[in-house]
This record gives structure tokens, sequence and C-alpha cells, in this order.
């Protein structure tokens, strides 16, 4: 009787330290997804400092093209109005068949 409740209570106990076993595996397993997405996490972050800083320049390039184009855009206004000026003035003027 004795020899069989020493036999239950070792197997008992390879039983118990086969599910602390089977956990700490588990938790290691959980441990090493948690360091893979932390490591993932950190990749992306850098990804995306890299497309922010590509982004701002971009933006910055195109404000500088923008302002480029406004003041391309006054000068040919400005050229615009004064050819506008001179045709009127020069419809004003008397023509060669007017003359004679």
């Amino acid at each position: 009787m004795k020899r069989l409740l020493m036999t239950q209570w070792l197997l008992a106990f390879r039983v118990l330290l086969l599910f602390l076993s089977w956990l700490i595996i588990c938790v290691l397993e959980q441990m090493r997804m948690l360091h893979e997405s932390q490591q993932e996490v950190e990749k992306l972050k850098e990804e995306n400092n890299a497309l922010l800083k590509l982004v701002s320049s971009y933006s910055v390039d195109t404000l500088r093209r923008l302002d480029m184009l406004q003041v391309s855009n006054e000068k040919i206004l400005g050229d615009h109005e004064r050819l506008m000026a001179k045709l009127k003035w020069c419809r004003h003027l008397p023509s060669e068949a007017s003359r004679i």
C-alpha cells in the first residue's frame, strides 16, 4: 500500500513537472513573440520617420517650386498688362489708311 501511494505521488509530481515545463515553454514563446513584435514596431517607426523626412523635404521643394511659379505668373501678368496697355495706346494712334 505504501509503495502504491509513493508511486501515485511520483506520478503526480511528474505530471506537475510536465505541466510546469509546458507552462514555461508557453511563457518563453510569448516572450519571444513579444520581442519580435517590439522589433517590428521599432522597424516601422524608423521607416515612418524616414518617410516623414522624405515627405517634408518634398513639401519644402514643392513650396519652393510653387513660389517660383507664383513669381513667374506675376511677371507674366505684368507683361500682359503692359502689352495690353501698349495695344490700347496703338489703337488710338491714327493708322496710315485713315491719314490718306
